[in-house]
């Protein structure tokens, strides 16, 4: 499997940056790339592509950033994260066992205490389940019903050119909830639970 790990980024934590490069590394996947957008003056390294973005264009405009990743992207599998996840070493290996069967694929997170973070597999808007249920990794029965949120996910090149975020929505105004809710319908969406991210930024925990 060949991956483009895609780095939304404003530049104000590069030792966070350069934590998930190594963890990225470390991974050891043959084809992979690393594109990370924001700011003017990040360079590039020896596998990694920065892609420049003027952040007073508007801030916090994350959504055209995540637009942007997927048109740039070279590879099959595109990861979309914010500037705070570290890769557990078993991470690559662990998707090459899940395949490839999905559009949009949820992995395990965890807080920086190893607390489960509370949106990495959760219900929106069940009629049967309130909202921010956590669910069981292989648990698939209520995706027309899940919430894909915007801090990291796994999909494939070209899922954002067929349902692109809404780039008049900025972070924060629910612009993840508005894109989970409309691209639901029409493409697969499974749950990898044995591909670990860790968040390497504080989180209050929601749980």
């Amino acid at each position: 499997m060949t991956f483009t790990f895609g780095i939304v980024t404003d530049y104000k934590y590069p030792q966070r940056l350069q934590e998930m490069y190594q963890s990225i590394r470390a991974l050891k996947i043959p084809t992979y790339e690393i594109l990370v957008i924001g700011s003017t003056t990040l360079s590039d390294e020896e596998d990694v592509r920065h892609v420049p973005f003027d952040e007073t264009r508007k801030p916090m405009w994350v959504t055209h950033k995540k637009n942007r990743l997927d048109h740039e992207a070279q590879y099959e599998h595109l990861v979309i994260m914010h500037d705070y996840y570290v890769f557990d070493s078993n991470w690559y290996q662990n998707f090459v066992t899940f395949g490839s069967d999905w559009d949009v694929c949820s992995n395990a997170q965890q807080l920086m205490n190893g607390k489960r973070h509370f949106t990495d597999w959760v219900v929106w808007d069940s009629p049967f389940l309130p909202r921010y249920t956590s669910l069981s990794y292989d648990d698939w029965s209520h995706t027309a019903y899940m919430y894909q949120s915007g801090g990291y996910m796994v999909i494939k090149k070209g899922t954002l050119k067929r349902f692109p975020l809404n780039e008049e929505r900025g972070w924060g105004t629910g612009e993840d909830v508005e894109w989970s809710l409309s691209m639901r319908p029409f493409l697969t969406w499974k749950c990898n639970g044995k591909s670990l991210v860790t968040h390497n930024k504080q989180h209050r925990d929601c749980k």
